[in-house]
């Protein structure tokens, strides 16, 4: 995941963001020395989820109901 800041082609990307039904959100940073994701154990950008060539992260249902309610308008 780490490469996807990385890019040529994608390098301006600072996070990732998971809109659910433009209602709710989950926000994820690249983990690094200004941004600790260390406290937040499904970043997708940890470790554990990032030290494969192909990674498969599973959207649970746990992660839609800590997504952040943005009152209908995710924009």
């Amino acid at each position: 995941m780490t490469r996807l800041f990385n890019s040529n082609t994608v390098g301006l990307f600072t996070h990732l963001e998971f809109v659910f039904n433009n209602s709710k959100r989950m926000i994820y940073e690249e983990c690094s020395v200004t941004s600790n994701c260390n406290f937040l154990p499904r970043n997708i950008f940890r470790p554990e989820f990032n030290n494969e060539q192909t990674e498969i992260y599973t959207i649970t249902t746990e992660d839609y109901q800590n997504a952040v309610d943005c009152g209908g308008n995710c924009n």
